[in-house]
Formats: C-alpha cells, structure tokens, sequence
C-alpha cells in the first residue's frame, strides 16, 4: 500500500513519464531512490513559468513521501520532523486521491503533530473544503484545538478560507471558540483583512464585541492593520467605535500608531473621540507622531489635525506630541513630524514633567534632522542642559553658514547674465595677483 500511494504521487506529478514502481520487486530501495532523482530534477528543470502551481507541490510532496520511505521504511505510518503523518501531507496539500487512499488504511484521522495539530487544522488552514469534508465525516471533532488553542475554525478564518468557514460552522464548530489569549476566528480574519469572512462570521452570530485578554476587540485589530473597509463592516455590525483596552487604548489610537490615515479618518466620521487620552493620557495624536514612518506618520497627523485634534495636548508626563515626534528613532520620521506639528502651531519650547524641551529630546538623541527643523521654527538652545549644548550649537553653526551660504547664492542669482561672466573673470584675475604677491613674499 505504501508503494501505491508512492506511484499515486509519483503520477500525479510527473505524468506518464512517471517511473513504475514494481510492489513485488526486491529490493524496493532502489526503485524509491530512482523516483525520488527523478523528482528532484523536476523541481530543478522547472522554471517559474513552467507547470501550475498545484503541480509544483504535487511535485514536492511526493518528493517528500518517497525520501521519508527511504529513511523509515515502506510504511504509511512515516513521519516528518515535525511528527506529521502522510495523512497530515495529504491534508495540508489538497490531495484528494491520495488522501482516499490513506483515509481507510493510513494513520488515524486525530492523529497529532508536534504541535497538536490534526490533519483538519491543516486542511483548513490551506482552504481544502473538500478534504476537510471527508475528515469530518471520518469522525475528528471540528472543536479540536492546537498547542496555542486553534481550532480549524481559527485557522480558516485567519486565512480567508470563507467556504471552509461556512462548512465548519455547518459541521458544528463553535463560532467564538477562544484560543491563546481569549482570541475568537472574528478577531483573526479581522486583524488579516478577510471582509467576505468577517461577514460570514457577524451573519453566522460571531460576538462582535468580543473582547481577548487585553481587552482588544475585533475591530481594534482591523483599526492596528489599518482595514478601513472593515473596520466599517465591523462598526455597520454594532463594534463599539470607541472600545477601550486594558491599556485605555481605542482603535483609532491603534491606527494613529501605525500611520493609517484613510482608516483615523474613517474612525473619526464614525464618531470616535479624537481627544481621548490612554492610560498614560496619550492622544491619538501623540500616538500618529511616535509613528516611524515618516510619509504615514504626517499624512496620519494632518487627519487628526483637520478634524480638530489639540496640537499641544499634554499625557500624564506633560508631554505635547512635538515631544513625541522629537523622541522617534528614525531621523527622517522625526524630521518631518517635526516640521508638520511647528508648521501647525505646537509650542517649540513647550516642556514636559522633566523640564526637557522638544529640542533636548531630540539632540539628547543625536538626531540631526530633527534639530535642524526645531532651531529653523526658532526653538531656543538656552533651554537645552548641558550636556545637550554641544551638539546644538553644532548645529546652529551648520545653519548659520548655510544661510549664508543661501543667502549669497540668492545675491548672485540677481546678477545680471551678461554681467556674471565678467564678474567671475574679475574674481579670476584678482585671485591671481594675490597668488603671485604671496609667492614673492
């Protein structure tokens, strides 16, 4: 039986010019070694051009199945590294044929990998209804869970596999099992961006407001991976807009965090609170200028600014979010948060609960961009510690040549064109005659 499961992949992957495998023949070594060559100059000659997809892993499973025979012997009973069976393979690939052929004689459908993982969690995981609908009518329970407490259903739903979803639902699957930190299938296809399976899930009766160990719900998933349209979904379904973690942290402090701009904007036209501080009074606005994205952090400010955000609001250690921006680890980001939050009016000398000024924080972090941008919008060294002076009055000095660098590119730029040739010959010559009175002295 195991040869003719070798032969079943053997054909199903390579074609007629697959090798024969002769069940009676001994030793059955070498026509195994023989196939499995045969494979792996398949999968070498096999540009991406060439084959489908689905053959290609054909292909590497029976690659696979045949090198694992060799090691372990002619056997359905094999096992990779992981622990998973050829039932396991089966699953996770699609292979019906194959799968037929293991379902009555192979391992037990419940068998377990390493990581308690049954060959149903895996066909889910992959979108192969078919195959799961077979290990389901074979009996192992759809409620199964992994070593992290996965269910199929999680797995499904993680992977936008909106057909599987509907079958496990059908097959008796509990719609909002809790796996590892209390989080339900809703809150996995929310955080992936899976609409369609979101969908499926509120309208089979899934708990929109259900919330993990930290108090996340689904939508403040989707409001971190920045799912504008599901976030709608999920607010159009009754997901509270303003939903509070353990934290205090909403989902439109989330999208702030991460720079999604479509997303705050959507949050707010739903009514979520542009002012609400977290635990430590942070404003979704403190949140968008510690992004370090640069383009999104900005464009994610400018949102919140335009539908009233306080540019000055102080957290619980009296920091604005100029403060915020100044302290952010990639320069460019810093640099232009900077200049987008002083260009709307925050405060350039504004000081937090330890007396620190925007340009302290920034120069205390040797971030060079950002102080340029503080000392043009006319933040003041003075308020700077010690330890901070020497790095900004290097770069007070850098700009104070630079401007007059500029500026003098400015006063020839009003010469006129006719007239610059015989100001720079002039300069030439004059340059000479000092070159040559040095040399006689």
């Amino acid at each position: 039986m195991a040869l003719e499961l070798c032969q079943l992949l053997l054909t199903q992957s390579l074609g007629p010019g697959a090798p024969q495998l002769d069940k009676d023949a001994a030793p059955w070594q070498p026509q195994l070694q023989a196939a499995l060559q045969e494979c792996k100059l398949r999968l070498g000659a096999a540009g991406p051009t060439q084959g489908s997809a689905s053959s290609s892993a054909t292909l590497c499973v029976a690659a696979r199945v045949v090198d694992l025979m060799l090691l372990q012997g002619p056997s359905l009973n094999v096992m990779d590294d992981p622990q998973r069976t050829l039932l396991h393979l089966a699953a996770a690939n699609g292979h019906a044929a194959a799968f037929q052929l293991l379902i009555d004689k192979g391992p037990a459908v419940h068998a377990v990998d390493s990581r308690q993982r049954t060959p149903l969690h895996l066909a889910a995981a992959n979108g192969h209804a078919a195959v799961c609908e077979l290990l389901i009518d074979k009996g192992p329970a759809v409620h199964a869970v992994d070593s992290r407490q996965w269910t199929p259903l999680h797995f499904a739903a993680a992977s936008g596999h909106t057909a599987v979803c509907e079958l496990l639902i059908a097959k008796g699957a509990a719609i909002d099992a809790e796996a590892i930190l209390q989080c339900t299938p809703l809150h996995f296809a929310a955080a992936t961006g899976h609409t369609a399976t979101c969908g499926l899930l509120i309208a089979k009766g899934a708990a929109v407001a259900a919330a993990n160990s930290s108090r996340w719900t689904p939508l403040h998933f989707a409001a971190a991976s920045g799912h504008a349209a599901m976030c709608e979904l999920l607010i159009a379904s009754g997901a509270a807009v303003d939903a509070a973690t353990t934290l205090q942290r909403t989902p439109l402090q989330f999208a702030a965090a991460s720079g999604h701009a479509a997303t705050c904007e959507l949050l707010i036209t739903k009514g979520a609170a542009v002012q609400r501080g977290a635990q430590f009074g942070e404003s979704p606005l403190h949140c968008a200028a510690a992004c370090t994205h640069a383009a999104a952090s900005a464009e994610t400010c400018m949102v919140l600014l335009s539908k009233g955000a306080d540019i000055n609001a102080v957290n619980s250690h009296s920091a604005t979010p100029l403060h915020a921006a100044a302290t952010v680890t990639e320069p460019a980001a810093a640099a232009e948060v900077c200049k987008v939050l002083l260009e709307h009016g925050a405060a350039v000398d504004a000081v937090n609960a330890h007396q620190r000024t925007p340009l302290e924080q920034a120069s205390s972090r040797a971030q060079f961009e950002a102080c340029q941008v503080l000392l043009l919008h006319g933040a003041d060294p003075a308020n700077c510690s010690a330890s901070s002076q020497g790095f900004v009055r290097f770069i007070s000095t850098l700009l104070q040549r630079n401007q007059q660098l500029e500026q003098q590119v400015r006063e020839w730029e009003q010469v006129p064109v006719n007239l610059r040739a015989v100001l720079v010959e002039a300069g030439n010559t004059l340059l000479g005659s000092q070159a040559v009175a040095g040399r006689r002295r």
